[in-house]
């Protein structure tokens, strides 16, 4: 006989019965052991990222992947109008002869495109038609929100052992034909669930083929089985905007302590545990809660990524990264404490009408009792990258933030480009904002079209148009503003007829009244000016800032070079009330003046379309905000009431003004193309008599006459 059969009796405890279900027990116990450290060990987005891609990858690995994507065949079998919705009957093929009967509502007091929700069926026999489960997608229709609902294998129209002869299922509709399916699947090495998450993902696809749907919004939502289906496809899905795949909240109260646990779970919001308990307060009359009650628990929180947050952002920006929060809470319900961890990576923020992008966005933040503590903030911008760390006290709100930039590319259009580095902090005491530091243009571009819309200005009034809003006094903002603008070396600007390299360093400050002042200057180099139809090298360009930011004085010299007469124009005072004169190497008359800017020649030269082109010159182009032509700015600059180009001497003149009194006006007109000259005195001797006076060197003629007008 073997020694095998020799042995001792095997004594077992307790007999046989359970000791598979004893063993397979055990080995969960293990697992879920090891699940429990695993998810213990997660600290960052960045785990949470691998958590999910390990769990997405071990999933479709046990369905045995997923099928190949065939045609979807898909059949409107009839409609069904009721009050806010319409009921599509719907059937598609997952697989090539596996059928999906679904029904489809469409919302009809909204307007399309949709946000739409995939409705599966929990364990019930009519599937997609049971009517707990039809009032809540009749419910999301009338909501303007568009279902499709459709029946799970074994249930509902779909059962998959029918018995014609008898008109039922076989083996009974339900859980009993999802366990014959099951065990069948096993044997050919699948199983159902890769079937019924398949069905799912191919109804994502059926829904992506309509017009009335916005495929960027597509969610599932299901309970019981149909809370396992949901779970299943907010793992195998990746498209999907949300899938609720569970929410559980559980309360108990024993002795007056209340025990609060919860959980969600969303594919696009994440994950968030919940776990709170609310005893009495030491003393308290039984059932009594107050704000002296105990408070005890913690919430965490990851979701994988920030786009939930979009809709609050609008497109101006785009916004992703991670995000990963642990709290705990204690005290009182009238007074409780937080403490804990708020970690974010991988941030981007997009803006693309600015070609601004930044990446790789990363922070720890710290709550205790009595703080928040910014341990590390920091994001790219290029090459580059900004940096900072700080805190706030709870108790008084105040804050301080340390910053730091290093070639940190905010903006990279062709027109656009901005990279600067500098350091400084920020404060907030007693809501003020407070903001020192440096800030440096290590490489900028500011180009304007020079054909871009001109705005009217705020005094036009348009017929037929809304007024515009009363403009509403200027509140003081609450900041303090001490900060150093330097251009640096690589500072080019190209708007309005002018392209220049920039530089210089300018000092902002807030004085006490709250306006923002500054000193320091900026100035132009290897600098051109187009005016007149022709290109001005600035020799001297200076913006001298010593009081209101919005008010620096000018210093501007820019001349038409490289002929007989380098002619030009010349800018003092201030940007608000300019003082413009003409500038000439050699000095020459202002007439000479013009005539050389313009034409590149003296006026005694002057014929044909250049009088007109002077003309235009002088008269039309616009020579600052303040509305007044050139020829106005002119006489302004020289102290006199006119300048301008007209008929006169038997040709064309340019003609000074100066308006003596309320009566009295002198002219002076010196032609262009004949050698004349002429003065003339004005006199206004009633509203509609005036009398004048006319003398000319030339040939020494005086003369006198009236005007007499009958309006």
């Amino acid at each position: 006989m073997s020694p095998l059969f020799c042995l001792a009796t095997l004594q077992v405890a307790g007999g046989l019965s359970g000791m598979l279900d004893a063993w397979l027990t055990r080995i969960a116990e293990r697992q879920w052991t090891a699940r429990a450290a695993e998810v213990a060990s997660i600290q960052t987005p960045d785990d949470v990222a691998r958590r999910q891609k390990y769990i997405r990858e071990k999933f479709l690995a046990s369905l045995g992947g997923l099928p190949e994507k065939t045609p979807l065949h898909a059949v409107l079998t009839g409609t069904l109008v009721r009050d806010g919705y319409r009921v599509e009957k719907l059937i598609y093929e997952s697989v090539p002869g596996f059928k999906v009967t679904a029904n489809v509502y469409v919302p009809l007091r909204q307007t399309p495109p949709f946000p739409a929700v995939i409705g599966v069926a929990g364990h019930s026999n009519t599937g997609k038609a049971e009517p707990a489960y039809q009032s809540a997608w009749i419910s999301m229709a009338r909501r303007g929100f568009l279902v499709l609902a459709l029946d799970p294998p074994g249930q509902g129209e779909r059962s998959e052992y029918w018995d014609a002869g008898a008109g039922k299922s076989s083996i009974g509709i339900g859980t009993r034909e999802h366990t014959m399916a099951g065990l069948q699947c096993l044997l050919t090495g699948t199983n159902i669930a890769r079937y019924e998450v398949w069905d799912g993902i191919r109804a994502f696809d059926y829904l992506l083929t309509r017009k009335d749907v916005d495929g960027a919004r597509i969610a599932v939502a299901g309970n019981s089985g149909g809370g396992t289906q949901s779970a299943y496809l907010a793992v195998a899905e990746p498209r999907l905007a949300a899938g609720l795949a569970g929410v559980a909240i559980d309360a108990r109260i024993s002795d007056d302590v209340i025990d609060l646990t919860g959980s969600s779970h969303t594919a696009r919001l994440g994950h968030v545990e919940l776990g709170a308990r609310i005893s009495p307060a030491p003393g308290a009359a039984p059932g009594v809660i107050s704000a002296l009650s105990q408070l005890s628990g913690t919430l965490g929180a990851q979701a994988p990524s920030l786009a939930f947050l979009q809709p609050f952002i609008g497109s101006a920006a785009v916004l992703d990264g991670r995000v990963m929060a642990k709290l705990s809470f204690a005290g009182t319900l009238g007074a409780p404490v937080l403490t804990g961890t708020l970690a974010l990576d991988a941030v981007r923020i997009d803006m693309p009408q600015h070609a601004l992008a930044l990446r790789d966005g990363r922070a720890r933040i710290v709550l205790d009792e009595r703080s928040l503590t910014v341990q590390s903030l920091a994001i790219r911008g290029g090459e580059g990258q900004f940096e900072a760390s700080g805190g706030m006290r709870l108790g008084d709100h105040a804050a301080t933030l340390d910053w730091r930039a290093e070639r940190l590319r905010l903006f990279n259009r062709p027109d656009r480009q901005l990279v600067v580095s500098g350091a400084g902090k920020a404060s907030l005491i007693e809501k003020r904002l407070s903001l020192q530091g440096e800030l440096k243009a290590d490489l900028g571009v500011i180009e304007i079209d020079e054909g871009a819309a001109e705005r009217l200005g705020d005094d036009v009034v348009v017929t037929g148009r809304a007024n515009k809003p009363v403009a509403q006094a200027k509140r003081a903002l609450p900041l303090d503003l001490d900060m150093a603008i330097d251009a640096g070396e690589r500072f080019r600007v190209r708007a309005k007829g002018l392209a220049a390299e920039l530089c210089g360093r300018v000092r902002l400050r807030t004085r006490e009244d709250a306006e923002i002042v500054a000193q320091g200057s900026l100035e132009t180099r290897n600098g051109t000016y187009r005016a007149f139809g022709q290109e001005l090298v600035i020799e001297r360009g200076r913006l001298l800032f010593d009081g209101p930011v919005g008010n620096p004085g000018l210093d501007v010299r820019a001349l038409r070079k490289n002929q007989e007469v380098e002619a030009g124009v010349e800018a003092r005072g201030t940007v608000r009330s300019p003082v413009i004169r003409l500038v000439s190497e050699p000095a020459v008359s202002d007439q000479e003046k013009i005539a050389w800017l313009v034409l590149g020649h003296g006026a005694a030269s002057t014929q044909g379309a250049e009088i007109a082109l002077l003309r235009a010159a002088v008269s039309t182009l616009s020579g600052s905000d303040s509305g007044l032509s050139v020829g106005q700015n002119l006489a302004r600059g020289l102290g006199l009431d006119e300048v301008g180009i007209r008929g006169g001497l038997g040709g064309h003149v340019v003609a000074f003004g100066k308006r003596l009194s309320d009566r009295v006006y002198l002219e002076y007109e010196q032609g262009l193309t004949v050698a004349a000259t002429l003065v003339r005195l004005k006199l206004a001797l009633t509203r509609t008599l005036s009398a004048r006076a006319e003398a000319s060197p030339q040939g020494g003629r005086v003369g006198f006459g009236y005007d007499i007008s009958y309006d």
